[in-house]
């Protein structure tokens, strides 16, 4: 493998690269190549890259489309268990009348633990609940009256219904991110194989061959100087350090020069947020770790909250990239 080969060949592979970006990539790729296609010797590679790229272009929009299909579906299931709930609590008097009152065998079938069943009722609960409406609906149909007979046995198959399209369209996501899958790889392979092309094109020259890349389309690099922060936590409180954002690539140095108190350092979106992910160091420990052993990258604000309640808690920090 050529130094080239080795250099490149992991971008297109990185589990940190979103499809939209490597997408974009791509696009840079394939208009280089098109633009450069003066003798035909990119014909091949470049209907191979067009398919792959036109593929994830497809699934990408197609993905957020169905995306929003099944959320549409799930409200109407959830709408189905609000109108329930709204019309046994609504119909309750109207139920008792017609039955010939609360105390009645008829009202009782309906409500045997009371109203509170159908007001907290859950969707692991629909499929008895409404089952047993209808049921009892049809056994007093005579007593409740067309309209109310129909009303009180419709939501046994509306809840069916709701469940059958929201499970279908969570098939259709499900296939649509295998397809998905299939053409972020196939887009990475090509983009694999366009290093060859490019390396007998130029003859092993490096520096022409990657012209064709704009590897800041991959990745959202975000470029800050090297920096040292030193400073004191009070017992029990947190410090907001920076809100810089960090590169995948990028490391945190940070030191406990306490002798008497631990804190834990975390990356979140908002100061205010709580960690899901964090670092807790010891008095006098320290460690180098990447930025995303401290949280998601998506946040910017690197925290440090002092965990003793007793002691103050002092640190250094630094940001290497």
């Amino acid at each position: 493998m050529t130094y080239f080969e080795k250099l490149m060949k992991p971008f297109f592979v990185s589990k940190i690269i979103i499809p939209t970006r490597l997408y974009n990539c791509g696009n840079y790729t394939l208009n280089q190549l098109i633009e450069n296609n003066t003798a035909g010797e990119f014909d091949d590679i470049i209907t191979e890259l067009t398919t792959a790229m036109d593929n994830l272009g497809i699934d990408l929009g197609d993905i957020d489309q169905r995306l929003n299909i099944q959320k549409n579906k799930t409200l109407n299931n959830d709408q189905v268990v609000d109108m329930f709930r709204t019309t046994m609590s609504d119909k309750e008097g109207v139920i008792a009348d017609k039955l010939g009152g609360f105390n009645t065998d008829g009202f009782r079938e309906f409500y045997p633990n009371g109203l509170t069943e159908y007001s907290n009722v859950t969707k692991t609960e629909m499929p008895i609940l409404t089952k047993r409406v209808k049921d009892v609906a049809t056994t007093y149909s005579t007593a409740l009256g067309t309209t109310l007979r129909n009303l009180l046995q419709s939501f046994e198959q509306a809840w069916i219904d709701s469940r059958n399209l929201q499970q279908t369209q969570k098939g259709l996501v499900k296939t649509s991110r295998r397809e998905k899958r299939a053409d972020i790889l196939a887009v990475s392979k090509t983009l694999k194989k366009t290093i060859g092309v490019l390396w007998v094109k130029y003859d092993g020259d490096d520096e022409q061959a990657t012209t064709y890349f704009d590897f800041n389309l991959l990745y959202n690099y975000i470029h800050h100087p090297h920096q040292k922060l030193s400073g004191a936590v009070p017992a029990s409180s947190k410090k907001v350090l920076t809100n810089l954002g960090f590169n995948p690539g990028d490391y945190i140095s940070v030191s406990n020069t306490t002798t008497n108190a631990t804190f834990i350092i975390y990356l979140v979106a908002h100061a205010d947020d709580e960690p899901t992910q964090s670092v807790e160091l010891a008095p006098g420990k320290h460690i180098k770790e990447l930025a995303s052993h401290f949280g998601n990258l998506d946040g910017t604000f690197l925290v440090i909250k002092n965990i003793s309640d007793v002691n103050e808690a002092t640190y250094i920090v630094e940001f290497l990239q």
